[in-house]
């Protein structure tokens, strides 16, 4: 008898040792995801201008983002412009090449995530340990999707956020799965013929912006659009606009006790899809006075919302002949126009 209750107390006390330990497992386990996500976190949001320069301010004015990001994925890959009128002429359409490229490319990295996911859920029904770097690579998928849903919800395409989820769980498959790693091997070969395929492509047919160092031809319209704004806004494509802050940042004698590089910076806006509009003389109303700087040198150009539009070049006669604004400044394939 003495020997039976031995006997019992000994496994009761191995399987409540053998339940703490899983426990232990798990909780260490769930510390280790928490402290990953807190600091891809702090990366993403701390250290990255995005969340501050971009989310927030889309985010006040949300209710101006007229078109979502699934319009412009129809429009700028499926070749479907025709329920955006106005802007449709103008936005960047890819050729089909590329859009068959991306598809390929975004569809082989999401099944690696999604074969990486049920592998990790496999694994913990089976109470094995997560080592290092399942955590880190889940940790990763978790802030790209949240990060995905912020950018989705002010109107930004984010397929590409699944490139670097995608990547790092293509890795662990190669490294961890003796059964995907065919797979993973198939899926690098892909991505190191398809990546610089779809850079030919689009450099060939001006879809990306060269030469971006060259950008010091800015610097003259920068100068004069400083000393003669004074009180009035101005609007110019996202890019152009960062050269003319950069040059005011660099040029303080622009600054006094009155207009401070903020105010100036408040007061350089990057271009709505209305403003397009009625610079291409869609529309003939504009809200109120402003200057329009024009970088006619730009293959590609982002408005407002994240919107890519064609070079202003193709554009160019509709806004010369535009009744409703003189042109005020010309040099270096740049005008202004008030």
């Amino acid at each position: 008898m003495r020997y039976l209750y031995s006997r019992f107390y000994s496994c009761k006390t191995s399987i409540c040792t053998c339940y703490i330990e899983k426990k232990h497992e798990y909780l260490n386990a769930c510390r280790r995801i928490i402290g990953l996500v807190s600091i891809f976190a702090i990366i993403e949001f701390g250290l990255s201008t995005f969340f501050y320069d971009s989310f927030l301010r889309s985010l006040k004015n949300s209710q101006h983002l007229d078109l979502s990001f699934l319009d412009k994925f129809v429009v700028a890959y499926l070749h479907r412009n025709d329920t955006l009128p106005g802007i449709s002429e103008m936005l960047i359409t890819y050729p089909r090449i590329i859009s068959i490229i991306s598809i390929i490319k975004y569809i082989c990295l999401s099944i690696s995530i999604i074969i990486f996911i049920l592998l990790l859920f496999y694994k913990k029904s089976k109470k094995n340990i997560f080592n290092i770097y399942d955590i880190m690579t889940f940790s990763i998928i978790f802030m790209t999707f949240f990060y995905g849903l912020i950018r989705l919800y002010i109107g930004q395409i984010a397929f590409t956020l699944v490139f670097l989820p995608g990547v790092f769980c293509t890795i662990w498959l190669y490294r961890f799965s003796a059964k995907y790693k065919k797979w993973s091997i198939l899926v690098l070969i892909l991505l190191l013929v398809l990546a610089p395929v779809n850079s030919i492509f689009k450099s060939n047919d001006e879809f990306t912006n060269k030469d971006l160092t060259q950008y010091k031809y800015l610097n003259y319209t920068a100068n004069w659009y400083l000393l003669n704004k004074g009180e009035a806004i101005g609007v110019s494509d996202e890019m152009s606009r960062s050269f003319v802050m950069l040059y005011t940042s660099e040029n303080p004698q622009y600054f006094n006790y009155k207009t401070s590089f903020c105010r100036i910076q408040q007061e350089t806006k990057i271009l709505s899809t209305d403003d397009a509009i009625f610079l291409v003389q869609k529309s003939n109303q504009s809200n109120f006075s402003k200057y329009y700087i024009i970088n006619y040198k730009l293959d590609a150009m982002s408005l407002q919302n994240w919107l890519i539009i064609k070079s202003w070049k193709y554009s160019k006669n509709l806004i010369e002949s535009n009744p409703h604004i003189n042109k005020i400044y010309d040099i270096n394939s740049v005008g202004i126009y008030y």
